[in-house]
């Protein structure tokens, strides 16, 4: 989350307009059923349930930070998918 609130700060120190994707990218990708695997194995059951795809459903997403690394190239994703869960695991603890 740190990553956002950086991105955030580079923008309103400087703004542009534009309209910009933010996320971890390709190398912090995860699916849902992949973060359901990684809460539990963390000891945090999620209850869930399923229901089959529709037809527009996305099967896959990474969003691309690359217009928002042009425009602001300080920028980059510094936290792992381990610090994330991590961070909101603790969080959820305090």
């Amino acid at each position: 989350m740190q990553d956002l609130v950086d991105a955030f700060k580079q923008f309103t120190d400087n703004p542009k307009s534009g309209a910009y994707n933010l996320g971890g990218g390709i190398e912090n990708s995860i699916s849902i059923n992949e973060a359901i695997e990684t809460l539990a194995e963390r000891g945090i059951k999620v209850d869930c349930w399923t229901r089959t795809n529709r037809y527009a459903d996305h099967k896959y997403w990474v969003s691309d930070n690359n217009k928002f690394r042009r425009t602001y190239p300080e920028w980059k994703v510094n936290h792992s998918l381990d610090d994330i869960f991590d961070d909101l695991i603790l969080t959820d603890k305090k």
